[in-house]
């Protein structure tokens, strides 16, 4: 009994997946919950400074000081916010072409 050669035969690729995703830090909740406000802010059009007056007024606290926000704070604060989300979206996928492989049994 003959076997049909294509019974033996693969269909073999690489697929290589680079990310930065994974070495995100973690960031707590209310952390995070802050950096969200921030950058929406920022999108609605205000400015470093205005942003900084509108966490004062609502007495928000900087996560790690007792002092107010100021503008230079609220700008890195930014900065590193948009950074992450790049970083968020920073996964790409390479699959190389199909090869056939043939099989080869042990006996």
């Amino acid at each position: 009994m003959t076997q049909d050669p294509l019974t033996e035969l693969v269909v073999g690729l690489h697929i290589k997946v680079t990310t930065r995703t994974l070495s995100l830090p973690y960031l707590d909740p209310d952390h995070e919950d802050r950096l969200k406000l921030i950058y929406d802010l920022h999108l609605q059009g205000l400015t470093s400074p205005e942003i900084s007056d509108h966490l004062n007024e609502r007495n928000l606290k900087p996560p790690r000081s007792d002092g107010p926000y100021y503008f230079e704070l609220v700008w890195g604060s930014l900065d590193k916010y948009r950074k992450r989300l790049e970083r968020l979206k920073d996964t790409t996928v390479e699959i190389s072409r199909p090869k056939l492989l043939r099989l080869e049994r042990k006996k």
